[in-house]
């Protein structure tokens, strides 16, 4: 029952598509007045941060779980517009989805008798502290996402996409998130005020994982992932003669190319199918523990 009630609270209904839709349009109006002002001012923050990636958070809190089908959506459709789909749009869209997931699955964790998340229950119920705590461990299994999807796709090594892409999610959401969500629901209330649009119902969802569980495999990703990584690599550039003269030809024979791939990347693909169904099936799960004590 409690995994029916899970999979309904994330599954968009027909009330939800003119929201995932409006999302959707945000996130392109977003990207794309990004590149104008990228064209106009020369800041040099805009060729490696993304402003999109402070949307996620907000629109959840804002609007619901189901919002969060919107971010998709406007990833592809801004990569469409910029004539930059492909692969890679499927991979940020994954790990955004997965960040919007993580996010509301651990602060559901932290207050499950909240009627809904929202900037008031996140300030007064949760706490700053728990609320920046559960973004931070969302960025991080994204972000880890971000990195296998980099290997899988043969574009950006494990080492350069994670990290990158956690300091953009978490320096991004945390500072941002509140004060954007309190503007989106501001002008949500506003918008369906004067069209007369009765807003759909908030769903939420019922499971807790273990938070400890979570943040052991998201940060564990994150940092083995990155640290073998960069290991793999200086150890492929690394002549044999340092080995061999240390008569330690057999570091050698894990040198396989043909098995792991260039830097290890066959092997980051592997662990990374494993602990993201690891990560979604923790999330999905409810946790044994009862109740968690108030603050």
């Amino acid at each position: 029952m409690r995994n029916y009630e899970l999979g309904r609270g994330l599954l968009p209904g027909r009330d939800s598509l003119p929201l995932i839709a409006a999302v959707g349009g945000l996130y392109l109006l977003v990207t794309l007045g990004e590149r104008v002002l990228s064209g106009v001012v020369s800041i040099p923050a805009f060729s490696v941060v993304e402003l999109t990636a402070a949307l996620p958070v907000p629109v959840l809190l804002a609007a619901g779980p189901a919002a969060m089908w919107g971010i998709p959506l406007g990833l592809v459709l801004s990569d469409a517009a910029t004539s930059s789909l492909g692969p890679g749009t499927l991979v940020s869209a994954s790990a955004h989805l997965y960040l919007g997931y993580a996010t509301c699955s651990l602060l559901r964790r932290f207050d499950g008798d909240a009627p809904r998340l929202s900037v008031s229950v996140v300030r007064e119920r949760i706490g700053l502290g728990r609320f920046v705590l559960a973004v931070a461990l969302a960025a991080a299994g994204a972000a880890a996402v971000f990195g296998w999807g980099g290997e899988l796709t043969h574009r950006t090594p494990f080492f350069v996409a994670a990290p990158v892409a956690f300091a953009e999610l978490a320096l991004l959401s945390v500072p941002f998130a509140l004060p954007l969500a309190g503007l989106f629901e501001r002008a949500a209330s506003a918008g369906t005020s004067a069209f007369g649009v009765t807003a759909p119902l908030r769903r939420q969802f019922d499971g807790r994982p273990d938070l400890r569980r979570v943040a052991g495999v998201s940060v564990g990703w994150l940092a083995v992932g990155t640290v073998a990584s960069v290991g793999y690599r200086t150890f492929e550039k690394v002549p044999a003669g340092a080995f061999t003269s240390r008569d330690l030809e057999f570091v050698l024979l894990l040198r396989q190319p043909a098995l792991f791939g260039p830097g290890a990347g066959r092997l980051q693909v592997l662990l990374g199918a494993v602990l993201l169904s690891v990560l979604v099936v923790l999330l999905a799960e409810p946790s044994e523990r009862a109740e968690v004590p108030a603050r």
